[in-house]
C-alpha cells in the first residue's frame, strides 16, 4: 500500500524544505505480506518543470511495493495530477 505523504507531517524529504512524511510507516493496514514488508509506504511526487520530468521520492530504498486495485488507481491518478501539473 503506498499513499501520498502529507507535506506537513514527518521527516525532510529531497523533493524540497517542507517536512514530508515520506518512507516506510511501520504498519500494516492489510497485514504484512511477505516477511521482509516494511509496511505502508508514504512517498511525495512532485514535477520539476525544469526539467520536464515528475519526481518521486519513496523516502527510502525499496525492492517492490504492493497494490490493490484500488491503491494501483489512486497512484495512477496522483501521476496523472502531477502530469497534468507539469503541463500547465
Amino acid at each position: 500500500m503506498v499513499r501520498e505523504a502529507d507535506k506537513s507531517v514527518g521527516g525532510k524529504g529531497s523533493l524540497g524544505n517542507e517536512k514530508l512524511g515520506i518512507g516506510t510507516q511501520g504498519v500494516y493496514p492489510r497485514g504484512k505480506m511477505t516477511p521482509d514488508d516494511k509496511g505502508l509506504l508514504a512517498v511525495a511526487m512532485a514535477p520539476n518543470k525544469e526539467k520536464g520530468i515528475i519526481m518521486i521520492d519513496f523516502g527510502t530504498s525499496i525492492s517492490w511495493i504492493g497494490l490493490t486495485p484500488d491503491d494501483a488507481r489512486a497512484f495512477a491518478k496522483a501521476l496523472i495530477e502531477r502530469s497534468d501539473e507539469l503541463e500547465a
